[in-house]
């Protein structure tokens, strides 16, 4: 089984790693998918935290390709990301470790 196939076969599956993976492939690569289909939204939304990856790969976007400078483009993304939750206690929020953000992120940290 291919690793992709492990992280997307089940939810709430798996330990704090495919959790965090899972993450990512729902946050950046959600946002990817929409700007791959041409589709540059002016407000997104996160349901819970499980697309919160996205405010990250939006302020990316916003850097590399509108020339928008950080400060710029997270300013942005705080005005148009709306976030909501109903899960609003400890069990349902993903927290994850410093160690375990660098060792999955790597490089994508300093872009």
């Amino acid at each position: 089984m291919k690793r992709t196939e492990k992280i997307t076969e089940t939810l709430y599956g798996g330990n704090v790693e495919t959790r965090i993976q899972q993450e990512i492939v729902l946050g950046i690569g959600g946002i990817k998918t929409i700007h791959a289909l041409g589709i540059n939204p002016m407000v997104c939304h996160m349901n819970e935290g499980h697309s919160a990856f996205m405010a990250l790969e939006r302020i990316k976007f916003l850097v590399q390709n509108e020339g928008l400078t950080f400060k710029e483009a997270k300013e942005v993304g705080y005005y148009s990301n709306i976030f909501t939750t109903h899960t609003p206690v400890p069990a349902g929020i993903d927290v994850f470790s410093n160690d375990l953000v660098e060792k999955i992120f790597g490089k994508l940290l300093q872009e």
